[in-house]
């Protein structure tokens, strides 16, 4: 509309404006290349490692399919961790790594050291604890022996699928013991609730990205105070822990004039209310989680 005007008022188009000129665009760094053409080792290893620990689940499974594993699967499996050997520090090749180069130095692979390894493997997969179950989630990272679970003041992180119900059922359950959830993994983080069942979205088969960030974790425990537990343990202390009992939880309020705003105790998701909102309302349904809360203002 506006050329059209200009048009009528002076018999020609209005003049276009040159376009600015670019800024240059940096140029990438070259990439780093061996003798043979291929990229720095370090470039691509977190793709390597996720590419071969789904491999090594593959590989594992199918050497304990039959209830056993034999001393050619020992040197087989032996062979295929002495050729990606890089990963032996990362989960949840560490202690598998150690235990095939033990068994496979000796003289003499016994049946202990075979019932060893075919124990750790199936941690490791989660086939002790299929119960019937396709895929269920990995063993191997869980706290040992069992930790006491505190749910008061308590950050937990949950991931899998739940026998015992939705994913918002059970943070309502730890909320209402006194506890709080978390999205991720972090250094708030006290407590990790693994499903029964694996979840579709996982990165592997039998574990996923907070499991495996919750066990390097867990690795250094003066650091990272975290425990690793199953939903059978979680519910036991469900059970344990009333809920009518439990304190409520504290929430830390931001006033700004006559605007309040807070955290989600569940999701961490900003709620911004007045306060004649908050003094007029006894219960609370966040936006970003569903979950609803009842109030006291103290």
């Amino acid at each position: 509309m506006t050329v059209r005007i200009f048009e009528r008022l002076f018999g020609h188009k209005k003049p276009r404006q040159p376009d600015p000129p670019s800024p240059q665009s940096p140029k990438p760094k070259p990439i780093s290349l061996d003798p043979h053409g291929q990229p720095d080792s370090n470039l691509n290893l977190h793709r390597r490692l996720a590419r071969n620990t789904s491999e090594v689940v593959g590989v594992l499974r199918g050497l304990i399919a039959d209830g056993k594993i034999s001393h050619e699967r020992m040197v087989f499996l032996g062979k295929w961790l002495l050729t990606n050997k890089e990963f032996a520090p990362e989960f949840p090749f560490s202690e598998l790594f150690v235990k095939v180069d033990i068994a496979l130095k000796a003289p003499h692979i016994g049946e202990q050291n075979r019932r060893e390894i075919f124990t750790l493997i199936e941690r490791i997969t989660g086939t002790d604890n299929s119960e019937g179950f396709e895929n269920t989630p990995t063993t191997y990272p869980l706290t040992d022996p069992p930790p006491e679970i505190v749910f008061a003041g308590s950050e937990f992180v949950l991931t899998g699928t739940f026998e015992f119900g939705a994913r918002k059922e059970c943070e309502a359950e730890i909320v209402a013991r006194g506890g709080t959830c978390g999205q991720y993994v972090t250094r708030r983080t006290r407590c990790l609730v693994i499903g029964k069942l694996s979840s579709r979205d996982w990165t592997n088969t039998s574990w996923g990205n907070k499991i495996r960030d919750a066990a390097s974790r867990a690795a250094n425990p003066g650091k990272y105070p975290i425990s690793i537990v199953s939903e059978k343990q979680w519910n036991a202390a469900l059970e344990r822990t009333s809920a009518t009992a439990a304190n409520p939880v504290d929430i830390a309020l931001h006033v700004d004039n006559e605007r309040i705003s807070f955290a989600c105790p569940l999701c961490a998701k900003k709620i911004n209310k007045t306060k004649a909102w908050l003094k007029s309302h006894v219960e609370l349904e966040c936006s970003g989680c569903g979950n609803s809360f009842d109030l006291k203002v103290c």
